[in-house]
């Protein structure tokens, strides 16, 4: 999965770094200085402790603990964990989300449950293709609408996905003008179910048998949980354009009052 991911580096512009040390954990964000961080780990939890970790050099058990990202200062305004049970939610106390927050971060994506490697992996390549196409457009506000979206879609991509595979569908086959329509509606709350229908009904142009069932999905998504205050740190380009629309009308409204 390291080499699927590192393969789209030079594409979508960002900078992978293989670390099997804190210290080499703590080199990589003094020497790159990241506004996005993505750990890509196994991650598991300490019941005696009752904290998260991730595990960052099985065979040496190298692990990458809360105390070790406060003391070492690892973190970055935005910090996605892709990793299993990085913020469990059934009695734990000390979470990673909780120490890249003191540490710093903004916002921490982190995981309730465990996560598939394959599907993770496809999820971080998805978000990073996403992320550089908003250099050059404009569509979501903030953060957090970014994030829900690129995690919720992936129940879209899963679908798809799964179809191929059991029916043999060529992706040749696969309307993706449509489905690129189909995402884009469930971007907006009142339109998700109508997505989903018409999700349904594109498939069963391919595959008359296709019946669109949540309980056949992995449903990675319900995995994630947003920590912080991600709806507040809102892409550059929407502000300036929409700031500038709101200076211009509050010039034309005190000319008008003149």
């Amino acid at each position: 999965m390291f080499n699927l991911i590192d393969s789209f580096e030079d594409k979508f512009g960002f900078k992978s770094v293989k670390c099997l040390t804190v210290k080499e954990i703590k080199d990589a964000i003094d020497t790159y200085k990241p506004d996005f961080l993505i750990i890509d780990s196994h991650g598991s939890f300490d019941k005696s402790t009752l904290s998260s970790y991730l595990i960052i050099d099985d065979e040496n058990k190298v692990f990458l603990t809360g105390d070790d990202i406060i003391e070492n200062n690892i973190s970055a305004p935005l910090v996605l964990l892709s990793a299993c049970s990085t913020m469990p939610n059934n009695g734990y106390v000390k979470f990673l989300s909780d120490a890249f927050m003191q540490a710093g971060a903004f916002t921490v994506t982190a995981t309730f449950m465990p996560i598939d490697m394959v599907d993770a992996a496809k999820s971080i390549i998805r978000l990073l293709g996403k992320l550089a196409q908003l250099k050059d457009r404009i569509i979501h506000t903030n953060w957090l609408e970014f994030i829900s979206h690129v995690l919720r879609t992936t129940l879209i991509h899963e679908t798809i996905r799964k179809e191929q595979i059991k029916a043999g569908i060529k992706d040749t086959d696969i309307d993706h003008q449509s489905i690129a329509k189909i995402l884009t509606e469930t971007m907006a709350f009142h339109k998700r179910r109508e997505a989903i229908e018409s999700l349904n009904t594109l498939l069963k142009k391919v595959n008359p048998e296709f019946k669109f069932d949540f309980e056949s999905l992995n449903n990675e998504w319900i995995s994630y949980t947003v920590i912080g205050r991600a709806d507040l740190l809102y892409f550059e380009n929407w502000i300036n354009k929409y700031r500038k629309i709101n200076m211009n009308f509050d010039t034309d409204n005190k000319n008008n009052n003149t």
